[in-house]
């Protein structure tokens, strides 16, 4: 028998997290019996059945993944695959947030008729509002989504969203930059101003490669890619 403490760790390991596995489910079932026949009493417990149904088909998952040796990487995309985990803390909070924009939302309306012969501040309280509701419905959808169990792959959609409008809007500020340069290059040109030129050249090149790293990675098996935009005023 080997006196190597690390096979020992290998040995026990499943073992031990197939045990716990195994606990917690024989824990859950017992409160899904138990919420069970409160909500057949009339009890208001819905949603912690729902999020207990949610943890039991998890641990049955994890179960499962010992057993085929895939542990590990369950673990690693465990909160991915599960929905509703902390479904009553998720929706409730959501709930509050909802709320709170709608009150925001009613008392801005009410300021909108108090200043009404006063056109900057309606203005400026009418776009409030606009933003205020787009707020709403933003959180009105994460709500849906929870609702239907869907909330994890909302958000990273969401999430997604977000980093390509953030990726959109540096592209475009370097296209305004790259139309800028090339502007100052023509009228250099037009100056016969070479130091110029070489200096508004060097800014070009750098715009265009940032521009070609966000929307078009270069392939290393293809090579550097053609400077489409080279400058007309240059001989190659």
């Amino acid at each position: 028998m080997s006196d190597n403490p690390s096979d020992k760790d290998t040995t026990n390991k499943p073992t031990s997290s197939k045990s716990q596995t195994r606990e917690e489910l024989r824990t859950d079932r017992q409160l899904r019996r138990d919420l069970r026949k409160r909500l057949k009493l009339g009890e208001d417990v819905g949603e912690e059945l729902l999020a207990c149904e949610g943890r039991i088909e998890v641990l049955n998952r994890e179960l499962l993944s010992i057993e085929e040796g895939g542990h590990e990487i369950f673990l690693a995309a465990k909160e991915t695959i599960s929905p509703k985990l902390n479904y009553p803390e998720k929706k409730k909070e959501l709930k509050l947030k909802i709320q709170h924009v709608n009150d925001e939302i009613t008392q801005l309306q009410n300021r909108l008729i108090e200043i009404k012969s006063d056109d900057i501040k309606v203005s400026s309280l009418t776009k409030e509002v606009s933003m205020r509701k787009l707020e709403l419905d933003d959180l009105e959808s994460e709500m849906k989504a929870l609702l239907q169990f869907n909330h994890t792959q909302f958000l990273a959609i969401k999430e997604n969203d977000k980093q390509q409008q953030d990726l959109d809007q540096q592209i475009e500020s370097l296209e305004e930059e790259k139309k800028t340069l090339n502007l100052e290059l023509i009228e250099a040109n037009e100056n016969f101003n070479m130091q110029e030129i070489s200096v508004i050249q060097e800014k070009l090149s750098v715009v265009k490669d940032k521009i070609r790293e966000l929307t078009m990675p270069e392939d290393p098996l293809l090579g550097g890619l053609e400077d489409e935009d080279g400058d007309p005023f240059i001989e190659k």
